[in-house]
């Protein structure tokens, strides 16, 4: 068929394609970073400023959230079934079959684990959520099932000898970075679940006299409990500190930091963003509260 043959001439070398992706992934990470310096993606409160009807028609919020955060959940176990054709140095093909122990499963269950949270307990108890549109839904979609490919392969098929012997990688002694990076993983993990059922809250519960509506039917008011109190998107960068400790527990392998480094060139403009949309709407009663924008005490 036409289109095996299209994908067997993509995948000859699939080592070439994988590292070509992680490439691409860092490239794409400061295109995106420069690209946020003049607009900001049309989702959440940014759903009306951006003009959002030229990103493609509207589509509930969590709808289309569920969706997008849900695809690592079916394409990820995918990805690390599959066994992989590579070229050695004589342009002989052989076949790597995905390396299935302790260590890969338990860094494919930190990857995977976001993602239940994301894609099914999120948006159940999300309390609502502003429009948003095919463009969002569809590049939030594309970016997570290339993601998942990177961490899949990654992990099961080229990650080397590093996770072949469990007792050594687990071994404190000899491996202290794992631990560092798990506890900076649920560090990050926990203050972002805690940050997300904070916003919840108050829109459940929004303080009389303190809320606005936006054009999208949207409540909004000044967060300040937990991280809130001191940032103006703690969301944003706790997700960013859990990626930084997933991609440290893999052992630091460019393609997991690849992760860490694109959620940090895209979350730390919605940041700074998220503090200027304050700003403007809530003026002297939001500034006065001396929030910073993405590290406390510093920036």
């Amino acid at each position: 068929m036409p289109s095996a043959s299209i994908l067997e001439r993509i995948f000859a070398d699939e080592r070439v394609t994988f590292d070509r992706s992680v490439q691409g992934f860092y490239i794409t990470g400061v295109g995106v970073h420069i690209a946020l310096q003049f607009l900001q993606a049309p989702f959440g409160r940014f759903v009306h400023s951006a003009k959002s009807s030229l990103w493609g028609p509207q589509l509930n919020g969590k709808v289309a959230w569920a969706i997008q955060e849900s695809v690592p959940l079916f394409v990820f176990p995918l990805f690390a079934r599959m066994p992989a054709t590579v070229l050695d140095a004589a342009g002989k093909s052989r076949t790597i079959t995905p390396l299935t122990n302790p260590v890969t499963l338990f860094l494919a269950l930190m990857y995977w684990g976001h993602y239940v949270h994301r894609g099914i307990i999120y948006p159940l108890n999300s309390p609502g959520s502003s429009p948003s549109n095919l463009f969002v839904l569809g590049t939030a979609a594309f970016h997570n099932v290339i993601m998942a490919y990177i961490q899949a392969r990654g992990l099961f098929i080229f990650s080397g000898a590093i996770y072949s012997n469990p007792q050594a990688f687990f071994d404190p002694r000899t491996n202290p970075l794992f631990y560092l990076g798990v506890f900076l993983y649920i560090f990050g993990m926990a203050g972002n679940i805690t940050s997300d059922y904070q916003l919840f809250s108050l829109r459940r519960n929004p303080p009389p006299g303190e809320t606005i509506t936006t054009a999208s039917g949207s409540k909004y008011a000044i967060p300040t409990r937990g991280l809130h109190k001191y940032l103006a998107a703690p969301g944003y960068i706790t997700e960013t500190l859990q990626w930084t400790g997933y991609a440290l527990a893999t052992g630091g392998k460019a393609w997991a930091l690849s992760f860490p480094f694109f959620t940090t060139m895209n979350l730390v403009p919605r940041a700074v963003a998220t503090d200027k949309w304050y700003r403007e709407t809530f003026g002297a009663r939001y500034e006065r509260m001396g929030k910073w924008k993405v590290i406390p005490f510093v920036y």
